[in-house]
């Protein structure tokens, strides 16, 4: 018996999906027969083990186990009477490992607890559960808390949600990545007392609900923590911060200024501009070697002793092409160019880009024309929507005070198809005149028709937008909702002879002529595609990586947990007539192995991924390194350094933390989708098998 306790207390979590999977696995590969099981929530008797022959009693179908309890329930089935008690089930636990499966809050996760109470505590057990011997006196559980908070978050939520209570809280500990946390009490009347509050408190629909557990001894989350004392320092200190931020800066005196105005505006945001292309080349293939440097001497810290270290570990650096831009595309070639809206250092209104030095009191917004990357059309709509903001007398958006109406502008625009996409945000309800807000957007409609732009001006505008955005940030929202005022949600961008519809907030490359070469080397990197080729666009956006490779393979699967980035996808896989790409909108943790599961085997599968500036998260990553199938994976980065802790992940020797086989960086590639600037995107080609004679 004891051995499959031993099975359960290896498992992470325990739910009804588990039970019945591990109903059928047990009876099917064993002679022992699990004649009952019992939740958490059910009943005093979690779990009964029997060696009862009796199949049939189980294995009725999927969800027998809740036709179980709803047996007992009203009657049709009695306890047994060698039902085993909840400490049973701990104490040979912990004969068998050593360590209290069920006492250990951290390996069970927050979300499956939607089958308890709603007040938080069980309803069987009341208070009880918490005053046993192996229960920490004056802790609790606490579940339902954000996931990727930090103590200090913990201690404001409690705050917040029990400001009247009061209660003496002494210490906090939060495992990382958990939706728990434990709560140390100053005494055992304290912690009944929060236990009480809590089953009493109502929540409402909005409110996430909050669930207190028993903190068990030995329990290794009780050993760390921090005081509650050293969080209100550093939310104190934090909220003292956020005050100096939002105050104006010191007035800049005139020398300031004037010295900051010598320095050009290109030197701040295209720092090589006056360097010339070679060298800039130079200067970036140096930087990349230097991070590739800085990866194998992290990985080579990270493998221990007893682990063999991998080629790729050990072997020189070396770059195996650098993808450099023609000279005509070398300047102004940003197909989405954002502006600030503000006063200049004269006061005057300015669609522009921010000059801030807050040592110095410098805060103002120079001229659009000096960013040497940002397109001619973008600057000449700038300078339209600026005449028109001057003759509106709605005041610019101050950051300090967050108050004032006209905050950014954005233009997206494709070279190729000469449309244009124009998004204006702004702070909505400081224009409280529903009259006056209309009379706005129909003036926004005007002065960018073809009638009241330069006869030269080439570009149709196929899209004006109009968005409310309250919050003091000072980035745009990239999942805001957009008033279209005038034509379409999209304009039209042609990449390597497809049509894709761009809305406002999709991704996309900022240089059109340079993400064409970067997808044909997506595409050679692994070799010619073919009918035996499933091409996997993990994270896939709104398609264009898969589509522009879609004729050359077997099958394209796009995976997008965004969905208005998966509706956009199949509006440009239909309006293409690719008839062999497959959008599933879902995490990618959720569903790639369901994916690449049944064609293992079968097909050659490679995955690439593109994904933001940060990286991927923790649990994309181990959703790959432990797909089993998926055995080439090309990584964009558009920033290298950032990516790395990713590729360990992917890339370190097999261990406990670490299943499945690792990948192998087999090729450096770089390209530059940023001229003028010390940016580059890096691709990582990693094979899960490679053959390294290729690579001498």
């Amino acid at each position: 018996m004891q051995r499959f306790f031993s099975i359960l207390n290896k498992q992470t979590l325990i739910n009804k999906s588990f039970v019945s999977k591990f109903i059928v696995q047990t009876n099917k590969y064993t002679n022992t027969v699990i004649n009952k099981i019992n939740y958490l929530n059910f009943s005093k008797h979690i779990y009964f083990m029997s060696t009862s022959p009796q199949k049939e009693d189980i294995l009725q179908q999927e969800n027998g186990s809740e036709q179980i309890q709803q047996d007992v329930l009203l009657g049709k089935r009695s306890l047994p009477k060698d039902a085993i008690t909840e400490n049973q089930v701990k104490e040979n636990l912990v004969k068998d490992d050593g360590d209290v499966a069920i006492g250990d809050q951290e390996n069970a996760e927050a979300e499956n607890d939607d089958n308890d109470d709603e007040n938080g505590s069980e309803k069987s057990d009341g208070e009880d559960i918490f005053e046993k011997d192996d229960v920490e006196l004056e802790w609790v559980c606490l579940r339902g808390v954000e996931r990727y908070d930090q103590e200090r978050q913990v201690l404001k939520m409690l705050h917040r949600n029990f400001a009247d209570e009061k209660f003496q809280f002494t210490k906090i500990s939060k495992p990382k990545k958990k939706n728990m946390a434990f709560i140390q009490f100053a005494n055992t009347e304290e912690r009944n007392r929060f236990i009480q509050s809590l089953k009493n408190k109502k929540f409402s629909k909005k409110q996430k609900r909050m669930k207190v557990r028993p903190a068990f001894k030995g329990d290794r989350n009780l050993n760390g923590g921090v005081a509650v004392s050293q969080l209100e320092q550093q939310n104190s200190a934090q909220h003292q911060q956020q005050q100096r931020q939002q105050q104006p800066p010191k007035q800049a005196s005139k020398e300031d200024i004037e010295k900051e105005l010598q320095i050009p505006l290109e030197e701040r945001v295209c720092p090589l501009w006056k360097t010339p292309y070679e060298e800039q080349l130079e200067i970036k293939k140096k930087d990349f070697i230097e991070i590739i440097k800085n990866f194998q001497k992290r990985a080579k810290d990270s493998i221990r002793s007893d682990e063999s270290t991998p080629i790729w570990v050990t072997r020189e650096p070396k770059i195996t092409d650098f993808l450099e831009c023609d000279e005509q595309y070398r300047f102004h070639y940003r197909n989405k160019t954002e502006f600030t809206i503000g006063l200049n250092h004269l006061g005057e209104i300015k669609v522009g880009y921010n000059r801030t030095n807050f040592d110095k009191g410098i805060a103002f917004i120079d001229d659009a024309n000096k960013n040497c990357v940002s397109s001619k059309e973008s600057v000449i709509l700038a300078q339209q929507l600026e005449n028109y903001i001057k003759e509106t007398g709605l005041p610019v958006y101050d950051r300090f005070v967050h108050q004032g109406f006209w905050r950014y502008f954005v233009v997206r625009q494709s070279f190729k198809t000469k449309e244009i996409l124009i998004n204006i945000v702004a702070k909505g309800s400081y224009c409280s005149d529903a009259t006056q807000f209309e009379q706005i957007k129909q003036g926004l409609i005007k002065i960018f028709q073809k009638e009241s732009l330069p006869e030269n001006f080439e570009y149709n505008i196929t899209s004006i937008g109009f968005q409310s955005y309250e919050a003091p940030s000072d980035s745009i929202p990239q999942d805001g909702q957009i008033d279209i005022i005038y034509g379409s949600r999209s304009y039209k961008e042609n990449i390597l002879g497809k049509t894709f519809d761009i809305s406002a907030n999709a991704f996309l490359q900022v240089h059109t002529p340079q993400c064409e070469r970067l997808y044909k080397l997506i595409g050679s990197l692994t070799g010619e595609l073919n009918e035996k080729t499933i091409f996997l666009d993990i994270c896939s956006g709104i398609g264009t990586i898969g589509i522009c490779l879609a004729n050359s393979a077997k099958e394209v699967i796009g995976i997008e947990m965004v969905e208005t980035a998966c509706n956009d996808a199949k509006i440009n896989i239909e309006q293409n007539g690719i008839t062999n790409y497959k959008v599933i909108c879902s995490k990618v943790e959720d569903v790639i192995n369901e994916i690449v599961g049944p064609l293992a085997g079968q097909y050659k599968i490679i995955g690439v991924v593109d994904p933001p500036r940060p990286g991927l998260h923790a649990n994309v990553v181990k959703a790959m390194r432990t797909c089993k199938g998926l055995d080439h994976l090309v990584y964009v980065a558009c920033n290298p350094v950032a990516v790395t802790d990713n590729l360990l992940a992917l890339c370190l020797p097999e261990s406990k933390r670490r299943r499945a086989p690792a990948f192998h960086l087999t090729k450096y590639y770089g390209c530059d989708l940023f001229p003028q600037t010390k940016h580059f995107e890096g691709i990582f080609y990693l094979e899960r098998y490679p053959n390294y004679d290729e690579y001498k």
